[in-house]
């Protein structure tokens, strides 16, 4: 219940910390979606097909391409790594959207945008996860998507009247400034340790490693496995 999912956040920080990101991320995809086509327009750019190639084909191409590769690159890189790369390249999308003064150089806020959310998608919902017992997983994950679409709802919201007051290019360029500070503040984020590099609690020692009474060195040191033939009285044993 809503109760469950408040204490939840109050007892798991990290869990508030990344909905809130969440959120954050959902206001300023939302920015791109919407004010994206009056740059466009800016530029005597509107052909639909042209404004939907730049709005989500290549997004979502570029998107789909990073998660055929998000497993090689969570193992090799570190799920921090990854939302830092994330971020970055958010905030890197929204500062070509402000500057961008032609159509091709604006190609590359939408490939930017499929990095960032390839690798958000994936890590986001790892560190959630990570974040909480299992049996409260499902309620984190709830949460994630309560802060998702939440936050969908408010960007226009917030940043409608804000480009409307100003320009597309003062709201992109607020955008760039929030998304570097999101890529800074998880430079504090450390990655989590390797489950495999610890025994599990609980678990039998490997009899491989000779520990326990029966397994000191190899087979035949003990009395039960002493060599036949090298006993006293034992037959052959006189020259």
């Amino acid at each position: 219940g809503q109760g469950g999912a408040l204490r939840l956040l109050i007892r798991y920080p990290k869990v508030l910390a990344l909905c809130a990101t969440w959120v954050f991320t959902s206001i300023i995809m939302i920015v791109l979606a919407v004010f994206l086509p009056m740059r466009l327009d800016e530029l005597d750019i509107g052909n639909t097909v042209l404004v939907a190639l730049y709005g989500t084909v290549l997004a979502s191409c570029t998107a789909s391409v990073i998660g055929l590769g998000y497993a090689g690159l969570a193992r090799r890189l570190g799920y921090p790594v990854l939302v830092r790369a994330a971020t970055g390249s958010w905030a890197l999308a929204f500062l070509v959207f402000a500057l961008a003064q032609d159509p091709f150089t604006l190609l590359l806020v939408p490939v930017l945008v499929g990095i960032g959310n390839g690798l958000a998608m994936s890590t986001m919902t790892v560190l959630i996860d990570d974040a909480v017992p299992d049996d409260q997983r499902g309620t984190a994950t709830s949460l994630q998507s309560s802060a998702m679409f939440g936050g969908q709802f408010a960007s226009p919201l917030v940043f409608g009247p804000v480009i409307d007051a100003t320009s597309v290019t003062v709201g992109a360029s607020i955008c760039a400034v929030l998304a570097g500070c999101l890529c800074l503040a998880f430079f504090r984020l450390k990655d989590a340790p390797d489950p495999a590099a610890d025994p599990v609690p609980g678990s039998a020692p490997d009899p491989a490693a000779g520990h326990g009474p029966a397994g000191h060195g190899p087979a035949g040191h003990g009395p039960a496995g002493q060599d036949a033939g090298a006993g006293p009285g034992a037959p052959g044993s006189r020259a």
